[in-house]
């Protein structure tokens, strides 16, 4: 039967693994949804255009970020240097070899946590 603390600590480990693998989308998701709770509540101020103002800057900011999803891949180039953002799916992969890590050297803790009990 596992120790409590050992059940503690792999479920730790496992909502840890879960928050750095989707820790793009969660991010994302949050910024999206706090500047289109704020575009709403200042609609009428976010589509006023004759003078341009922070509401009107997160406005464009939502309509690019509304778009973001839809795109895997973007290369910009600036005074000669050539930059590129990769999408999410990269990020995801990534995150799976970092999650990967965590969770052998989880596995190495509780074997060394094991033998440490057994002698």
């Amino acid at each position: 039967m596992p120790h409590k603390n050992t059940e503690k600590k792999s479920r730790k480990r496992r909502i840890m693994g879960w928050i750095l693998n989707n820790f793009r989308q969660i991010w994302f998701a949050g910024l999206f949804l706090s500047v289109l709770v704020y575009v709403i509540i200042n609609w009428c101020k976010s589509i006023d255009f004759t003078e341009i103002d922070g509401n009107n800057i997160l406005f464009g900011l939502l309509i690019v970020l509304a778009f973001c999803p839809l795109v895997s891949k973007v290369a910009v180039s600036v005074g000669g240097n050539k930059f590129e953002i990769e999408g999410a799916k990269a990020s995801k992969e990534s995150a799976d070899s970092i999650s990967a890590e965590i969770e052998k050297s989880a596995l190495s803790n509780i074997i060394d946590e094991m033998k440490g009990e057994s002698k």
